[in-house]
């Protein structure tokens, strides 16, 4: 592993001022018997690592071989150095500000630096973790929405015609409670079936009749 080395680990271990869970189990949404631990460590490095002209930016540790899938039970660990974990921490990098604000008892080894470290948090957050947080969350959800669960091939993407209807869409004028739904995903979720009667997942539930698919006739209403 690249930043595995005895030298790194040895590195991390005298140096480390804060060491704490991140993950899913810090956001208490991790499964007991079914997930791994991860946890995350600030260090500093050695002058000679800051001014000289050898190198250290983080240190690794995973139960599992790299390139195999943690299971339950196993560690994946990361120490960063100070400075590499300041630069991303100032980017308004979201898992790396976790630190400055996990529980006590999610707090593995802390030193009086460390302390002195998560009290100076609104010196180190800005209004760029606003943008990060914001790209971090349209990630997850589209992951969820995707089929994969990895933001490929969201569901929104295979339903046909997902284009908003205009003003004078004859269905928005069907009945006065469809006026409610503004888009395609709001309505589907009205028109997807019922148990055991499910629409299939390509069936198309409307086009504007101001679209190519709508002036055809192929679907200028709701199924």
């Amino acid at each position: 592993m690249k930043h595995g080395s005895d030298e790194f680990r040895e590195l991390a271990a005298r140096g480390t001022i804060l060491r704490c869970q991140v993950g899913s189990g810090v956001h208490g949404i991790a499964i007991d018997g079914h997930d791994d631990r991860d946890e995350m460590g600030i260090c500093i490095e050695p002058p000679e690592y800051v001014i000289g002209l050898r190198r250290f930016e983080q240190y690794e540790y995973r139960t599992q071989p790299e390139h195999h899938r943690s299971g339950p039970g196993d560690l994946d660990l990361v120490i960063y150095g100070l400075r590499k974990w300041m630069r991303l921490a100032l980017q308004g990098n979201p898992s790396v500000l976790l630190p400055l604000f996990v529980p006590d008892d999610e707090i593995v080894s802390i030193t009086p630096l460390g302390r002195e470290l998560r009290e100076c948090t609104t010196m180190i957050l800005s209004r760029q973790a606003g943008h990060r947080f914001a790209g971090y969350l349209e990630a997850q959800r589209r992951g969820l929405l995707s089929r994969d669960g990895k933001g490929r091939c969201p569901v929104a993407d295979l339903i046909p015609h997902r284009r908003r209807p205009c003003a004078s869409c004859p269905w928005r004028t069907d009945t006065a409670g469809r006026l409610a739904f503004a888009n395609l995903v709001e309505y589907a979720d009205g028109t997807c079936g019922k148990p055991g009667s499910e629409a299939a997942l390509g069936a198309v539930m409307f086009a504007c009749h101001s679209s190519r698919s709508g002036a055809t006739g192929s679907s200028s209403r709701p199924r």
